[in-house]
């Protein structure tokens, strides 16, 4: 089950306009999540009057607002602004308050477009890839043709995503695509894992064949493949799968297709997730 969050305040008749998120905001949940969810967007201007005024005035937080005022005056950062109104709120445990001041404090001094990377690569550590490629393309228009080589990492960071939703042949353009503007090797691995998981076995073995410059690093991928699929085997998910083969091996079937139906309903739901 979800956590039962309780509400703060009242619901706005005029809502707060975030800038650095370009987003209308009616109450103090909307509120906390946009700050959990776009911590690495948020920067000093965030700490700002107008915020407290609208706290008080439409959200009827009084208190809060008074303590706000004090922290404004006192030119506090970003991080302790947001934590006192993410506490006040009790938005979130203790431990997932110590992600977001994290990551407010190592945003500090990112660029915009450095912000906006930070933000895209939170979102994939999220499994939120549809979101993230979506902001990692904004960041490539916004990114000048003569800078190309910072490019390299958003292309690589872009492949990531692609392959989290398994679309592995698009993934192996943007990790080929990466290494082109940067040289980094570590994306042309990258780019041949993706084709090894996006052929059939014999397929890519005669491509390697014909492509013997890539034997090298062909090793390295099916080394690495061989300690993702020992590290999976070992996890819950792991053993849960293992345990529905025995099932069926073994003629439990009722036992494999009530599982295999229920991990298919969380798989369904989770690739939704992914592509939102």
């Amino acid at each position: 089950m979800g956590r039962i969050r309780l509400c703060v305040g009242r619901y706005a008749q005029t809502p707060y306009y975030m800038e650095s998120l370009r987003r209308n905001i009616y109450c103090m949940e909307e509120l906390c999540y946009s700050f959990q969810e776009s911590a690495y967007l948020l920067d000093q201007g965030i700490v700002n009057k107008t915020l407290a005024e609208w706290i008080e005035r439409e959200c009827g937080l009084e208190e809060l607002a008074l303590r706000l005022y004090g922290y404004i005056n006192a030119k506090c950062s970003v991080s302790v602004f947001i934590t006192v109104i993410l506490e006040y709120a009790a938005w979130c445990p203790e431990e997932e308050l110590q992600k977001i001041r994290t990551l407010l404090q190592s945003s500090a001094g990112l660029g915009d477009l450095e912000k906006r990377k930070a933000h895209a690569d939170y979102l994939v550590q999220q499994k939120r890839y549809a979101a993230a490629i979506r902001e990692y393309g904004s960041i490539l228009e916004a990114i000048p043709e003569e800078e190309e080589e910072r490019k390299g990492p958003v292309c690589h960071n872009m492949g990531t995503a692609y392959a989290g939703l398994f679309l592995f042949e698009t993934a192996e353009e943007w990790f080929l695509r990466a290494c082109e503007a940067d040289g980094n090797e570590q994306s042309r691995l990258c780019g041949l894992a993706a084709r090894r998981l996006a052929m059939p076995e014999q397929e890519y073995i005669r491509y390697i064949a014909d492509h013997q410059e890539l034997y090298p690093v062909s090793l390295e991928v099916e080394q690495r493949l061989e300690q993702a699929v020992g590290q999976w085997e070992g996890c819950a998910s792991g053993v849960l799968w293992k345990q529905l083969m025995r099932d069926r091996e073994e003629g439990r079937m009722t036992e494999y297709y009530e599982e295999a139906g229920r991990m298919a309903e969380e798989m369904k739901e989770d690739y939704k997730r992914m592509k939102a």
